[in-house]
């Protein structure tokens, strides 16, 4: 089935259609379950005592602000100094030139707040592995505000993929909100697991990313790993490139035991990334919703979705990417794709066409539909219905 015949067609048959509908009655089940990634951080808030909180500011813990003098130890003191039950580290404007690879390591309860005009510039090193701001094994963590630049264009090494602006390692309840996040060996900001002599031991838990811009990082604007509760909104994520995959948004889980559950990406803009605007890849992701984001001028796939299964996609604008709008692989189970619109997507047809042909030529299955949305004949309880296709 190809063309308009497949763009509002159930894909299964009646009586699976009719046994999915409890399933795919997702919108709903999805909701409940993914609020609590925006109800835990409120609650977390709610409980802070009314009495003002500790405050330290860097500069008085030495931190200079001038690009030249390396600041990470007064970062980490002003942040040391706190009580264990946290407080508010301030950052004032002023360019802060930090080691990535000794990291600003957050505490528990510690709220990172930059002025609008504050920057942390990474050092330039030749890590495969490093982050600016380090939010590990923590719980109620949080950065506001300010920029985070990282060392790309004077990276002294040629290997690895891990350098980070922000990396979020098996912490609980954290937020990071009204940040600008640039220029990084590796991703933007990259949630998941802590390992343990190669053994993954904690994933990342009630993380909400607000208002938050990254642009123009190497690997992928944003990472999600292994993780639980996840919420992502009114985001960010445009230029990324320089290795694979080279995403928007790569939800990807870090082991396949440890998967990836509950997340919810919403009102976020995805424009011009090297790869696939959001892509969902390995096994093991259950239960995500992508509504009402742009999604728009990235060199791969709009959405490419493989290894999921409780997926919403729904209200979203899809156009001019350079393969198909969506792509849904033959793993994808109960699926629903709703009231979106689609324009102008297989901008590269060609590539597309010849890869098609190959397919066929080794006996593949080609997936079917049009450039805008195309699904493997193994993906089963995909629902397509109220979805627009523009010229």
């Amino acid at each position: 089935m190809t063309g308009p015949a497949l763009r509002n067609a159930v894909c299964a048959p009646r009586r699976e259609f009719l046994r999915q509908a409890c399933a795919l009655a997702l919108p709903a089940f999805l909701l409940t379950r993914v609020a609590s990634a925006t109800v835990l951080p409120a609650a977390l808030a709610s409980a802070v005592p009314s009495t003002p909180m500790p405050s330290v500011d860097v500069r008085r813990h030495g931190a200079v602000g001038d690009g030249v003098h390396d600041d990470t130890a007064a970062f980490q003191a002003a942040i040391d100094a706190l009580p264990a039950s946290g407080g508010i580290v301030s950052v004032p404007s002023g360019r802060y030139l930090i080691d990535a690879a000794r990291s600003v390591r957050l505490r528990s309860h510690t709220q990172l707040v930059m002025d609008a005009d504050a920057q942390l510039l990474a050092m330039p090193n030749a890590l495969k592995r490093y982050a600016v701001i380090l939010i590990r094994d923590v719980d109620g963590a949080s950065i506001r505000g300010g920029r985070i630049v990282g060392e790309r264009a004077a990276h002294m090494g040629s290997e690895g993929e891990w350098g980070h602006g922000i990396a979020v390692s098996g912490a609980r309840g954290v937020s990071i909100r009204d940040v600008d996040v640039s220029a990084c060996w590796g991703d933007g900001i990259c949630i998941g697991t802590i390992f343990a002599r190669g053994r993954a031991i904690k994933v990342a838990s009630d993380i909400v990313i607000e208002r938050v811009t990254c642009r123009g990082n190497r690997r992928q604007g944003l990472s999600i790993t292994s993780s639980r509760r996840v919420t992502v909104r009114d985001c960010q994520f445009s230029g990324t490139g320089g290795t694979l995959p080279g995403c928007g948004i790569d939800v990807e889980p870090g082991t396949l035991k440890m998967g990836t559950e509950d997340v919810s990406i919403s009102r976020c803009t995805i424009t011009g990334n090297q790869g696939s605007g959001i892509q969902l890849a390995g096994a093991n992701i259950t239960r995500l919703r992508l509504e009402q984001c742009e999604i728009r001028d990235n060199h791969g796939y709009g959405v490419l979705i493989g290894g999921a299964h409780q997926v919403v996609l729904a209200g979203n604008t899809i156009a001019d990417n350079g393969l198909s709008g969506a792509m849904l692989r033959r793993d994808v189970r109960s699926c629903l794709v709703a009231g979106n619109t689609f324009s102008r997507n297989g901008t590269r047809y060609l590539h597309e066409a010849i890869k098609q042909a190959m397919q066929t030529l080794a006996g593949e299955r080609v997936p079917r539909g049009t450039r805008d949305l195309k699904v493997d004949d193994g993906a089963q309880a995909t629902v397509l219905q109220d979805n627009r296709y523009l010229r």
